[in-house]
């Protein structure tokens, strides 16, 4: 029996994994198919293969999977060959906030491309402190969990940028969370939380659905669809936050885009005109009906 049990697996496809089960009187072993890869090396579950990961490795999912969250402390990449995985399980982040579906610790390069991270039980889809890029991935955190641990109602982030360099591109799309009388942002840049460096954020070539919140650090939105507002936050005038001409975004309230697509809190109005710097409000003033008033604000 035991060879013929060593005959089949050995015989099985290289990509379904051996799997053991500890039962009364011994134990059960069972062919799996594999989740991921890195090379030739076949894993059970795409956190097996990140753990197993090596600085510069591809990870490759090969189906779409369901499993535990994932906390990336190495540059690597992880490519997800057009297939979405679902965080069902076991979630992470630090001590006493495990709500994540991915943590990404502050100083590797990370590269997550061509595929979708969902889930509806984490309340941040995923957590960055590196420097991440995003090629051609859906971030959906459409069905973020309704409450916090507690029961409560909270604040919920699809992509929160708390430190590094992150780039939105290659059609990417980041989704807030859709839920009535709840605020939710596709995403945030922070600015330094706690022993971190500012966050900076550029879009190129992506759509957000959702608002994004500006709380400092850098944002930079070069070229994609913004499907939500810009919002507010603690620190915003701390941080830097433009725009190409080319890139829809109205400025927050009592902010204006300066003419280098810089924002800028309002200084003066010429009527109804704001306006975020002297100079441009002198040049202003000076094209405009010598009936109207220019108030220095």
């Amino acid at each position: 029996a035991q060879l013929k049990l060593a005959e089949v697996f050995a015989s099985a496809p290289a990509n379904y994994i051996i799997t053991e089960t500890k039962i009364e009187g011994g134990y059960r072993y069972a062919l799996a198919p594999a989740a991921a890869k890195i090379g030739t090396v076949f894993y059970l579950t795409l956190a097996d293969a990140v753990n197993a990961a090596e600085a510069g490795d591809t990870v490759e999912l090969l189906s779409d999977a369901t499993g535990d969250g994932i906390k990336i402390a190495k540059s690597i990449t992880i490519d997800f060959g057009g297939f979405t995985y679902t965080v069902d399980a076991s979630l992470v982040g630090s001590p006493n906030t495990q709500s994540q579906a991915f943590n990404l610790v502050a100083g590797n390069d990370i590269v997550l491309k061509n595929g979708t991270i969902t889930s509806s039980v984490a309340r941040m889809l995923v957590q960055n402190y590196a420097n991440l890029t995003l090629d051609n991935m859906v971030l959906d955190g459409a069905n973020l969990a309704a409450k916090n641990g507690k029961g409560n109602d909270y604040v919920a982030y699809t992509l929160s940028n708390c430190d590094g360099d992150t780039v939105i591109t290659g059609n990417s799309v980041i989704k807030a969370r859709v839920l009535e009388g709840q605020t939710s942002f596709a995403f945030d840049t922070y600015y330094k939380a706690g022993k971190y460096e500012d966050a900076t954020v550029t879009v190129n070539g992506a759509t957000i659905d959702g608002d994004i919140e500006l709380a400092g650090g850098s944002l930079a939105l070069e070229a994609g669809t913004l499907n939500g507002s810009l919002i507010e936050g603690a620190n915003l005038a701390k941080g830097v936050v433009a725009k190409d001409d080319s890139f829809t975004a109205t400025a927050p309230a009592d902010y204006v885009w300066k003419q280098d697509g810089v924002l800028a809190p309002v200084i003066a109005k010429i009527g109804e005109v704001p306006y975020g710097s002297v100079a441009e409000a002198l040049a202003g003033a000076a094209s405009a009906d010598t009936t109207q008033t220019g108030v220095l604000l």
